[in-house]
């Protein structure tokens, strides 16, 4: 967060995405990013739009005056050209949040898929008031389970199935499990988001 050219839509986007996301584990915390000597944004801070950059405020209560605090400070506060206000993050921070309470409960969220030849069955319990488990047969089964250990482009997938059916169908498959949230789509690339009941399978 606060690099020049984001967009709230960015943020928005990142927020949308939090709820399919809390059976993994949340991240620890968000924030501005740290402006940190020999970081990019020290080095090169004409290509990210930094206009100011001042040693982090604590320093001057730790160090006499008369210590030149830009030679020996290792964070800085600074300001870039185009970033976004902090009202914009806002519906991320919530998002997180409520993904980190979530693995404080007793049960934490749960997205988990059992499969057999031909046969897929995925348990969603990341919602408590939308828990159930969904079943997929054949080719959409097949589908899944292809993007399950990394992300696979559509024609990827198409490439490990038998020769029935088109990309099409699989392009409308993957669209439709991204609907359900079982799916995170970036770009071509699409990944299972269910883990396997059963480590290691």
């Amino acid at each position: 967060m606060g690099l020049s050219g984001e967009t709230e839509a960015d943020y928005a986007e990142q927020a949308a995405l939090a709820p399919h996301l809390v059976h993994l584990q949340p991240p620890e915390n968000s924030g501005r990013i740290w402006l940190e000597r020999f970081s990019p944004l020290y080095t090169d801070p004409e290509r990210f739009g930094v206009r100011r950059r001042v040693p982090e405020r604590s320093y001057r209560y730790v160090y006499p005056e008369g210590v030149d605090l830009d030679r020996i400070a290792y964070f800085f506060d600074y300001e870039v050209d185009g970033a976004l206000p902090d009202a914009a993050y806002e519906p991320l921070r919530g998002a997180l949040a409520t993904w980190s309470e979530a693995w404080h409960r007793e049960s934490r969220p749960a997205l988990t898929y059992w499969s057999a030849p031909g046969l897929l069955q995925i348990h969603d319990g990341r919602h408590r008031e939308r828990a159930g488990t969904y079943t997929f047969e054949g080719l959409l089964a097949d589908i899944y389970l292809a993007c399950a250990d990394r992300p696979m482009t559509a024609a990827a997938i198409w490439d490990r199935l038998p020769q029935t059916c088109s990309v099409t169908v699989v392009e409308e498959a993957l669209e439709e499990f991204q609907r359900r949230g079982l799916v995170f789509r970036d770009d071509t690339l699409a990944l299972a988001l269910a883990l396997p009941a059963v480590p290691g399978r």
